[in-house]
């Protein structure tokens, strides 16, 4: 079966179980998504000696490419930092309930020393290999990802969600109707074109 996420990719957004209708509504608001963005180009910090240590990792570790580029690969575990430690740690624990559910994988979360998903805030998951890109694999793509849906249907929504405010939480809000946003003149013509396809 598929993996739903490749390796070092976090379990979010998509796997939210957002229902339509609920979250921030619509503000209009002038939400400066892009002004973050530029951070998050820059050249990410391995994780320091004492998340290794937390999570009793002793091998080398090795940047994991694709998505933010800010996992890392260490022996057959992925570490990722978190901007949301309580975040992390609802997903994680969400996660593991996941783990052995079928019809999808899921990178399985590893607790550290302490028994917390989290540690100096950063988080571990056991790697689940895969290959990048969806070519010729639409169909088990789809039946995983309903699967997904499935195991999460009767999931409560938590608080914190609708309070997220970084670049990929204001865009999924946007194409659920939940929220508006506005935009540079220069990006309008995109923007726009973009709400048009939204599904009512």
């Amino acid at each position: 079966m598929p993996p739903l996420y490749p390796p070092g990719s976090s379990p979010r957004l998509s796997a939210e179980p957002t229902p339509h209708g609920q979250g921030t509504p619509g503000t209009g608001q002038n939400c400066a998504v892009l002004d973050n963005m530029a951070d998050m180009h820059a050249p990410p910090p391995s994780p320091p000696p004492e998340v290794l240590e937390a999570f009793g990792l002793t091998d080398r570790v090795h940047p994991v490419p694709g998505g933010q580029g800010r996992a890392f690969r260490v022996g057959a575990v992925v570490l990722k930092p978190t901007e949301d430690p309580i975040e992390a740690q609802w997903a994680s624990a969400l996660m593991d309930g996941l783990a052995q559910e079928p019809g999808f994988d899921v990178p399985a979360p590893l607790r550290a020393g302490t028994g917390a998903y989290v540690a100096h805030g950063w988080t571990a998951t056991g790697l689940v290999e895969g290959t990048t890109g969806p070519q010729g694999r639409w169909e088990p793509l789809i039946i995983a990802a309903r699967a997904f849906h499935r195991a999460l249907a009767q999931m409560p929504r938590p608080d914190f969600l609708a309070r997220r405010s970084n670049p990929w939480a204001v865009a999924d809000r946007v194409a659920w109707a939940e929220q508006t946003i506005d935009v540079a003149p220069e990006a309008r013509t995109v923007y726009n074109g973009l709400l048009g396809l939204r599904r009512r």
